[in-house]
């Protein structure tokens, strides 16, 4: 199971950079361990998969959220959802866990 301490003690991430880097780490962690093609395939390492990730995530949130406000306590929740699930609830919930990783964490004018 990907439960990291982070999580466990209830701690919050509280800036938008925390929350791309903790994102990052969250997604290729699963990669990793549900999906060995994407992670073997595209990336030559954690590291590598850490920095493509966080860079991609940064950009696409620059482009659609510029006009927006980050909700830490949306975004902590994001990074529960993908720290707890399994990777068949990662297959299954895949649009769920993506819009709470996104649009739910940030409030829109």
């Amino acid at each position: 199971m990907m439960l990291w301490m982070f999580f466990a003690c209830g701690a919050q991430v509280e800036t938008v950079e925390e929350f791309e880097s903790e994102y990052a780490l969250s997604q290729c962690h699963a990669y990793r361990q549900c999906n060995r093609m994407i992670y073997d395939g595209q990336y030559d390492g954690m590291n590598d998969c850490q920095e493509s990730v966080e860079r991609d995530f940064r950009e696409e949130n620059q482009t659609l959220f510029s006009e927006c406000t980050f909700n830490p306590v949306e975004a902590t929740e994001c990074l529960s959802d993908l720290n707890t699930s399994t990777c068949g609830e990662l297959w299954t919930n895949e649009e769920d866990i993506y819009a709470a990783c996104h649009q739910d964490v940030w409030q829109c004018p």
